[in-house]
Parts: structure tokens; sequence; C-alpha cells
């Protein structure tokens, strides 16, 4: 019986690498053309529904079985980040962050001596405001509002020695303006509105946090939508669009999406999808993708996997997270699980950075520079599960562009 679970799952993800390894010949062979690669590939829906029921077997009866799924790993990355008080500390050294570099930039134009001593208190206040749980930002004006004030918190002298706490922390805020407290609330209230890209089941749906919209090219169940992140038309969402109406908005989704709003999402997951894309630069666009459809402090979630110890790929993991902070993120969090790199990165720009660090090249997997004789014949052994005997080796590699192997 073991066995025959073994070659179950062998058979899935030979199904699976196949296609993605079929998917690298072609672009190869086409010159790098991988917008005439991809569009051929959307068109052929009987290998694409081959490859959806495949995941979605992989998903539902093997990598369920593992005590943390990636599906869980996100929700309790989620429930901390926007419940847990991680939000709030990310805003809160966001303010420290602000405040001492503006405190930089005037000591090098000042020629005189500065006492430091006010300057430190001046950032511990602001990260007092960003992370008091009575704050109140909003998500269309980013104003700020303070409900309750605390006693025991530092005592700012701006202005007046008479002037109240509540003067003294407004003429923080108005020195050392915080841009990213333009978008999601602290407190966070609501479902967590959460795209997921490329879900071939929707798990999402079945936990009450999160308002889950699954996307896919090829869905494998009713209540994933029809769409390609790389190619649906991105709307400007109205900034008067009450919250209640944008829920509305999700939940009466046509089966297939033609387009999406801007800055209207707070969580954009990745999971097992990167690795789909041959191209680097395919890679690049979803990552840029993903910040036109986050709102500001959202969460871009990326799984990706990888069965080698943490030090094996450390190289591509920090190109990546250079590529993808270029963009206009930050990480927030990174897990090296046994076969697979977990990773969050908080929106903390509306508009990607002008900067010469990351770009597309950096979105690179290892796959891609595996010799062309040695994926044509992985495409012809792993695609549809045509299996070879006693190869230990393909047993191995199999698993090389998927998660936990079969105990």
């Amino acid at each position: 019986m073991e066995d025959e679970g073994k070659q179950a799952h062998l058979k899935l993800s030979g199904v699976v690498k196949g296609v993605h390894a079929k998917l690298r010949q072609n672009l190869r062979q086409s010159a790098g053309d991988y917008e005439s690669v991809w569009q051929a590939h959307c068109q052929d829906k009987a290998l694409l529904g081959e490859y959806a029921d495949a995941m979605r077997s992989l998903a539902t009866e093997f990598w369920s079985k593992r005590p943390e799924t990636r599906i869980d790993w996100c929700r309790s990355t989620c429930v901390e980040y926007f419940h847990g008080g991680g939000l709030q500390k990310a805003l809160a050294k966001d303010a420290r962050r602000n405040l001492f570099r503006h405190q930089q930039e005037e000591n090098s134009e000042d020629s005189e001596p500065k006492d430091m001593t006010l300057d430190f208190s001046e950032m511990a206040a602001a990260s007092a405001a960003a992370s008091s749980p009575t704050a109140e930002l909003s998500d269309s004006s980013g104003s700020y509002s303070q409900t309750t004030l605390s006693s025991s918190e530092p005592d700012l002298m701006f202005g007046s020695p008479e002037a109240s706490l509540e003067d003294r922390r407004r003429k923080i805020y108005e020195r050392y303006p915080a841009p990213l407290y333009s978008s999601i609330s602290v407190p966070f209230e609501g479902p967590i509105r959460l795209l997921d890209v490329g879900s071939c089941y929707n798990p999402f749906q079945q936990h009450s946090e999160f308002l889950a919209i699954g996307i896919d090219i090829s869905p494998a169940v009713e209540s994933v939508h029809q769409c390609d992140i790389l190619s649906v038309e991105l709307t400007q969402q109205p900034l008067q669009l009450a919250k209640d109406s944008l829920l509305t908005y999700f939940k009466t989704l046509p089966r297939v999406i033609p387009q999406l709003p801007r800055c209207s999402f707070h969580v954009v997951v990745y999971s097992l999808l990167l690795e789909y894309f041959p191209a680097r630069y395919q890679r690049w666009l979803c990552c840029q993708r993903a910040h036109q459809l986050l709102m500001r402090n959202g969460l871009l979630l990326i799984i990706t996997p990888d069965s080698h110890a943490v030090h094996k790929n450390a190289a591509q993991m920090r190109a990546w997270k250079t590529a993808i902070e270029s963009l206009g993120f930050r990480r927030w969090r990174y897990v090296k699980q046994e076969h697979l790199h977990c990773m969050a990165f908080r929106k903390t720009e509306d508009e990607a950075p002008l900067t010469l660090i990351g770009g597309a090249d950096l979105m690179s997997i290892p796959q891609d520079s595996q010799q062309e004789e040695e994926e044509e014949q992985d495409h012809t052994q792993y695609l549809f599960g045509s299996l070879p005997r006693n190869d230990c080796d393909f047993f191995r590699d199999a698993f090389s562009e998927l998660p936990d192997l079969v105990d």
C-alpha cells in the first residue's frame, strides 16, 4: 500500500514537472518569446486539465497530510499579521525608521552639533503612537486620530511646555509624516480579502478569517475563477468605494474574471506558482502585479519548493528578496520548512522606487540553468506519468519542484 502511494504521488508529480519542463523547452526553441509560449500553453485545454487534476490530487490527497501544510502557514501568518499585532509592530518600526531618517537629514544640513536626547524620545513616542491599539488610520484618507492616550507615554516638548500630549503627538506626525499609514486600518477589522493565484481548489475558502478569491488559468473546481494573472486588466478602484461595496463586488465576481481593481486586496498568495512560469520576466511581472493589486501594508505570500538544506539555494532566496523589495515591498517573514521556502513581503510603497538594484534577472530558479538535453529527457519521462523502471534518480528528481515527499 505504501509503495502504491509513492507510485501515485510520483505519477502525479511527473505530470506537473513534465509541464514545467515542456514550457522551458518551448521557451528556448522560441528564442525567448515567452508571450507566444504562454499564449499557446493557455490554449492547450487538454494539457491544462491534466495539470489541474494532478495538482488538486497532490494537494488534497498527499500534501494535506503533513503536520503543517503550506495553507496552514499562510493562514497563521495572516492571522498574526492582521490580528496578532504584526501590523502594529511593523508600523511602529516604520515610524522609528522614518523619524531617524528625517533626523539624519536635518543633522547633515545643520553644521551645529545637535542634542540627540530629544530625538530618541521623539522616536519612542512615534513608535508608541503607531503601535497603540487605539490609533485609527483611515483606509481612504490616511488621516490619523487618537481616541485615548496614556499618561505613561514619553512627554515630548514641541512648542509650549503647557501643550497637551495630544498636541505634542500631532506635531510629531506633522513634523515626520508617515506615508505608510494611508491604507489598512489599525486595528484591522472585517474579513481579510485574499487573492489566491494558481488556486487548484480554493483552500482558503473554508476559513472564516478570509474573503478568499481563487483564480487559475484552468480551474479544477467551480469555486475557482478562470483568470490569468499576467493578462487580466487592472482597473483603478474609485477612492469613494465603500468597504461593503467592495465586499459585494468580490462576492459576485463572474466565473471568468476579465478585470480586477487595483489596491483592493489585503493578501495575495503565490503558492507553488512562480516556478510554473518558464521565463524570469514572467515571475517578475507576477510580483509586480501583486504589488498593484495589494493595498499599502498588504502582504504578498510566496511559497516555493526546495527539499535541500536551507543554505543550498540561499543565493537564490537572497536574489528574490532583492528583486521583490525593489518593487516596493519589504520582507516581513521568512521560514525554511523541510520542502518549502515560505516568505511574506509587506507592500511599503505605492509606486516602485527608482533603483538600479533588482530586476527580472534576479528571479531565477535552478531549472533555468538546466541543459536542454536534460530537459528533453525529463519531459518525455515525466509528462502524463510515464514512469521509467528502477530509476532512483528519477524518483528523487521528480520532487525537486514539488513539496512534501511522501514518507
